[in-house]
């Protein structure tokens, strides 16, 4: 039963490793052309300021927050989801 809390948690803060960096374009993308209205500010340009402002260790801003965010909300969401799912295959397979 515990076994789907945990992999639900552990994949969901894989998927987030791996995607922190696009989001963090994705944002700064957003509070750029909230500031500068007239301005387009494509990804790459994004990338190249994020990358200039720090380096590589700046896409991943915010990470443990992210992870400790996704564990707790995924690991619940699909702990509940499949064990309730288990349950009710259970109850109507017997």
């Amino acid at each position: 039963m515990i076994k789907h809390f945990i992999i639900g948690g552990i994949s969901s803060c894989v998927a987030t490793f791996f995607i922190q960096p696009i989001d963090m374009v994705k944002v700064r993308i957003q509070i750029l052309s909230g500031e500068n209205p007239g301005v387009k500010y494509g990804p790459l340009k994004v990338s190249r300021l994020i990358k200039a402002e720090g380096g590589f260790p700046t896409f991943y801003r915010g990470l443990d927050a992210a992870l400790m965010r996704h564990f707790i909300y995924s690991s619940t969401k699909f702990g509940v989801f499949l064990n309730l799912t288990d349950y009710l295959r259970k109850r109507n397979s017997g």
